[in-house]
C-alpha cells in the first residue's frame, strides 16, 4: 500500500479513473445503467477506506474488483440475465485492463466504446451528448448547462430524463453493428467536440486542458479508424488545426488572442495533417456544418499572420454555416467576422437580433462582442455595461481578469481591435 494521501489527491485521482472503470465494466456487462450504479458505489468505497488505509498499488483494479462485485450483487437480487455473471465471474483474476471483448462491436478505444454506449438513439442527440459527458468527463449540471446555454435547472431535468428512458431500454445498449454505430454518430461528435472544446478553453481554474484535448483527438481518431465519415474527418481535421495553435496560447501564464500569437510557434505537424483532412472532407460533396466549421479553422490556418486572415471568405462560411444550423452562437461568430471585414456598424446590427435571444442564458461573448464593438464606435457608457455582463458569466479567472483589465483600461485607452482572448467558438 502506499502512503495515505486524502483530499483533492484522491478526489482528483477518482475523477481521472472514472471513466476508465466505468468503461472497462460496461464493455463486459453491456448494461450502462446498472455498471454507473456498481461503479458510483465503488467510489463511494474508495472515499470512506482510502483515506484510513491508503490508496492500492493498483487503485483502477482494487475500483474495477469492487465496482464488478456490486454489480454481480445487483444481478442476483434481480435473478435476471444470468448469463453475463459467467462473463464476469473470472475478472477477480483479470486485470482491468485485459477484459474480454463485449459481443457488440471492437472499437479499439474502451472509452470510447463507453461514448458510444451512452450515446443510445432513444435518447435525442443533445441529450445523449449531456448525459455522456456527465457520465464520462463528471462534468456537473451547471457545467453542462453553460456548454448547451440552458438553466442549470433544465440541464438536470434532461439528465434525469435521459437516465430514464436508459433504463427503461436494457437491450442490446452496446452498438452492435455499423447500423447501429450510424445512428449514435451525430450525438457521439457532439461529444467529441464538446471535449474538445472544454479543454482548448475550459470552465475550470486552467484557461487550457491540454489533457482533454489530446483525449477527443485521440477519440476521435480512433473513430476515423473505424469509419470513414466526411463529418468525423473534418472534425479530426479542425480539432488538429486548433490544437496546433497550443503552443502559442499562453504567454507567461495570460492568454494571448489569435491575433497576438507568434505563429512561428505552430504545430507545422499538426497543421498539415489538419488541413489534408479538411480537403479531403470537403471534397466529398457539400459542406455539412462540421465541413463549414472545418473550413474556417483552414483559413485562419492558411493565413501566414493575423492581418492576412481572409475574414470576408470566414463571413461567407459564417454565413453557410448559418444557413444550416440557425443560432444565436452562430450569429455571434459571424459577427466577428463581420467585423473585421466590413466594419462594427455591420457587425452591431447584425447582432442587434440577437441580444433578446441569448437574454439571461450563460453566454459571455456576446457582451464581450457588443462591449468591443460600441468602444470602437466610442459609445462607452454603453460598452462598459456590455463588459460588466460578459465579466459576470465568465467562463474561468483568466477570462475574468482579462475582462476586469479590459474595464479598467476603457477610461484611459481605446481596446484593441481584437478578443482578450480567444474561445474555442468565437471567429473559429
Amino acid at each position: 500500500m502506499t502512503e495515505p494521501r486524502v483530499g483533492e489527491a484522491t478526489a482528483s485521482l477518482l475523477r481521472r479513473l472514472y471513466p476508465v472503470v466505468l468503461a472497462r465494466l460496461v464493455r463486459a456487462a453491456r448494461d450502462l445503467p446498472d455498471a454507473e450504479d456498481a461503479v458510483q458505489d465503488a467510489l463511494a468505497r474508495a472515499v470512506e477506506l482510502w483515506p484510513r488505509q491508503g490508496i492500492p498499488d493498483r487503485p483502477e483494479a482494487w475500483l474495477i474488483t469492487v465496482a464488478k462485485n456490486r454489480y454481480l450483487d445487483g444481478l442476483r437480487r434481480r435473478q435476471r440475465h444470468r448469463a453475463h455473471a459467467d462473463t464476469l465471474s473470472s475478472l477477480a483474476e483479470v486485470s482491468p485492463w485485459q477484459l474480454p471483448p463485449s459481443a457488440g462491436m471492437a472499437f479499439g478505444d474502451d472509452l470510447l466504446g463507453l461514448i458510444f454506449t451512452s450515446c443510445d438513439p432513444v435518447l435525442d442527440p443533445m441529450e445523449a451528448a449531456a448525459l455522456t459527458l456527465a457520465t464520462v468527463l463528471g462534468m456537473t449540471g451547471t457545467e453542462l448547462s453553460r456548454l448547451f446555454l440552458v438553466s442549470p435547472r433544465t440541464m438536470q431535468q434532461r439528465l434525469t430524463r435521459a437516465r430514464q428512458r436508459l433504463r427503461s431500454r436494457r437491450e442490446q445498449l452496446v452498438p452492435a453493428s455499423r447500423d447501429d454505430l450510424r445512428a449514435r454518430r451525430e450525438a457521439v461528435l457532439v461529444v467529441l467536440r464538446a471535449i474538445f472544446d472544454e479543454g482548448y478553453w475550459s470552465s475550470g481554474e486552467r484557461p487550457i486542458n491540454p489533457e482533454l484535448c489530446r483525449l477527443a483527438v485521440t477519440l476521435t481518431r480512433s473513430l476515423h479508424a473505424i469509419e470513414r465519415h466526411p463529418d468525423v474527418g473534418a472534425l479530426l481535421g479542425q480539432m488538429l488545426l486548433l490544437d496546433a495553435r497550443r503552443p502559442a496560447r499562453m504567454r507567461d501564464d495570460e492568454a494571448v488572442s489569435l491575433a497576438e500569437q507568434d505563429r512561428r510557434l505552430w504545430d507545422r505537424a499538426l497543421l498539415e495533417e489538419g488541413l489534408s483532412l479538411v480537403a479531403q472532407a470537403l471534397g466529398t460533396g457539400a459542406p455539412s456544418t462540421y465541413g463549414f466549421e472545418a473550413a474556417i479553422a483552414a483559413v485562419h490556418a492558411e493565413a501566414s499572420c493575423a492581418a492576412d486572415t481572409d475574414w470576408a471568405q470566414i463571413a461567407t462560411l459564417y454565413a453557410g454555416l448559418e444557413h444550416l444550423r440557425p443560432s444565436p452562437v452562430v450569429r455571434v461568430n459571424r459577427a466577428v467576422a463581420v467585423w473585421r471585414s466590413e466594419g462594427p456598424t455591420a457587425a452591431l446590427s447584425l447582432l442587434d437580433e440577437t441580444t433578446n435571444v441569448l437574454e439571461g442564458r450563460p453566454y459571455p461573448y456576446l457582451p464581450l462582442l457588443r462591449g468591443t464593438l460600441l468602444d470602437e464606435l466610442g459609445r462607452r457608457e454603453e460598452a462598459a455595461g456590455e463588459l460588466r455582463r460578459a465579466h459576470a458569466l465568465a467562463r474561468n479567472p483568466e477570462e475574468a481578469r482579462q475582462l476586469l483589465a479590459r474595464l479598467e483600461g476603457m477610461a484611459e485607452v481605446m481596446v484593441a481591435a481584437s478578443p482578450p482572448f480567444e474561445p474555442a467558438r468565437t471567429s473559429d
